[in-house]
């Protein structure tokens, strides 16, 4: 895409075109990359819903936690995994009893047993609670209605609460955005910053970059 971009731009076909790649979707990949980093916790994930996929169990999980279901995990959907990490996380002493409790001898349920008497697994999930904010920063650019300015003000927020691989993530996904910062300079002309006062940073219900022409 950036190519195409590019070489749009050079033949002089579109001068004024600009490429942004969506900045919520930089977010996702930060949430990726912690679900990486993080595969114990995703196997948990996964053997749980495949553990309650039975109706049986499904029962028995409503009347030892008194909780709903645990949300279905779209890894095309931003955020989801960190929130269903979350919801396990938050009611873990519950769920736990209630794998304790049942009597059940199928695959999915020896590896859910293993995993939660394994060394560093609870250590491991309150770790990931540090990244409780992510989600809501996803879903705060969501807002169709911000200006450049504050989209990407709260990427640099993002950006100062993570470290390590996350952060090292985000930081070569903004590296590969590469018209982000004409439009967040405080060093425009005032005419382009007219121009470009609601210039969307974020593409929710369409693709995950834009064309802007100017």
């Amino acid at each position: 895409m950036k190519t195409c971009f590019e070489n749009l731009k050079s033949i002089g076909i579109f001068p004024n075109m600009h490429h942004i790649t969506c900045l919520a979707h930089c977010l996702h990949k930060v949430n990726e990359k912690i679900r990486d980093l993080n595969s114990d916790i995703d196997l948990f994930i996964s053997q749980m819903k495949h553990l309650l996929k039975a109706l049986k169990l499904q029962r028995q999980f409503k009347e030892k936690t008194s909780l709903p279901l645990p949300s279905k995990i779209c890894l095309t959907r931003w955020g989801t995994w960190l929130n269903t990490a979350f919801f396990y996380i938050e009611n873990f002493d519950k769920i736990k009893l209630f794998i304790n409790s049942i009597k059940c001898n199928n695959s999915y349920f020896t590896k859910v047993q293993n995993l939660i008497k394994s060394e560093g697994f609870e250590e491991n999930l309150l770790d990931l609670y540090q990244y409780k904010f992510i989600p809501q920063f996803i879903t705060k650019l969501q807002n169709t209605q911000l200006k450049p300015k504050e989209s990407y003000e709260m990427i640099k927020e993002v950006e100062k609460r993570l470290s390590g691989p996350p952060l090292k993530k985000l930081k070569n996904s903004l590296k590969k955005n590469p018209d982000i910062e004409k439009f967040t300079s405080d060093g425009n002309t005032f005419d382009f910053k007219f121009r470009t006062r609601f210039a969307p940073l974020v593409s929710v219900d369409v693709w995950m970059c834009r064309c802007l022409f100017l």
